[in-house]
C-alpha cells in the first residue's frame, strides 16, 4: 500500500494537502471505502505486533499478586518448570488428582509452619484453577487465601496465599 500527499478543495474552496493512500486519491469520490481498508490495515498490523509482546509480559508465573503500601510486591508465582512437573488434567477426565481435600490438608499443613506467630489461621477461599502462563491447558492448580487469627480476631491482609499443585506441592508467596 503506498501512501500520497493529494490536493483538495474543502467546502469553502480553500485547497489544502491531505495525506491519503494511493487508492483514495485514484478514486476521490469513494475516499471512504480506502480509508476504511487503511483503518483496518494498520490495526491489524498493530495487533499482530502488539498480542505477542502483551503475551510474554502477562505470563511471569504470578498466579496473583498485590502491591504493599510500603510499594514492595508480593505475588503467588508458579514456574512453568513447576507446573510441567505435576500431573496433567482436564475437566472432562472427571476428578483432579489432587482432591480438593488432600489440598486443604497440604495447604493447613503448610500454613502451620508459615504462620506460627498467629494463634492459628483459617482457610478464606480455595479455588481450583487452570494455569494461565503457559500453552499447556492440561495444567491445574488450586490458589488457597488464608485468614490468620490473632486474639480471635481475623486479619485481612495482603500475600496470604499458597499455589497447591496437582501432585501436593505447596508453593507459597515471594516478595518482590
Amino acid at each position: 500500500m503506498s501512501y500520497l500527499f493529494q490536493k483538495n478543495k474543502s467546502p469553502n474552496n480553500r485547497l489544502h494537502w491531505t495525506f491519503c493512500s494511493a487508492g483514495a486519491a485514484q478514486n476521490p469520490s469513494e475516499p471512504g471505502r480506502y480509508m476504511r481498508k487503511d483503518m483496518i490495515r494498520f490495526l491489524v498490523l498493530i495487533l499482530v505486533f502488539l498480542l505477542p509482546v502483551n503475551a510474554s509480559l502477562a505470563c511471569d508465573g504470578a498466579l496473583v499478586s498485590v502491591k504493599t503500601d510500603d510499594g514492595t510486591r508480593i505475588a503467588l508465582k508458579v514456574s512453568e518448570e513447576e507446573i510441567l512437573g505435576a500431573p496433567k488434567w482436564k475437566i472432562s477426565d472427571g476428578e483432579p488428582p489432587l482432591s480438593i481435600t488432600q489440598a486443604y490438608q497440604a495447604a493447613m499443613e503448610w500454613a502451620k509452619e508459615k504462620y506460627k506467630r498467629y494463634d492459628s489461621v483459617k482457610v478464606w477461599n480455595l479455588e481450583l484453577k487452570g494455569y494461565n502462563c503457559s500453552t499447556h491447558r492440561d495444567r491445574w492448580l488450586y490458589v488457597v487465601e488464608f485468614q490468620p487469627i490473632i486474639d480471635g480476631n481475623r486479619l485481612f491482609g495482603s500475600g496470604n496465599w499458597a499455589a497447591i499443585l496437582m501432585d501436593g506441592k505447596v508453593i507459597g508467596p515471594v516478595k518482590e
